[in-house]
């Protein structure tokens, strides 16, 4: 069995007084991929900025098992059709 890796529940984060996500909860095991789908102004950012620790939760928990958490931006100010991969490493 595979441990958990990244663990949300219940999380409410948002700007200004405005709750962006309200309520998410999900885990990842190790060696899973996670992608976050989502139209426009869905959270998406909002939820990896929380992640990041940029952007506190206002409820709910985050828990990171690792060390280092990566990520792929759909753009980033590259050239065609090249994508970045962003790696974001935690000092404990």
């Amino acid at each position: 069995m595979n441990k958990n890796m990244l663990s949300i529940n219940n999380l409410v984060v948002g700007y200004n007084n405005q709750p962006i996500i309200r309520g998410i909860s999900f885990n990842q095991c190790e060696g899973e991929i996670i992608g976050l789908l989502g139209e426009n102004g869905a959270g998406k950012t909002t939820t990896v900025y929380s992640l990041l620790s940029l952007l506190p939760p206002w409820e709910g928990t985050i828990e990171i098992n690792t060390s280092q958490i990566s990520f792929v931006l759909e753009h980033y100010g590259m050239l065609g059709e090249l994508f970045g991969k962003t790696t974001c490493t935690f000092l404990n």
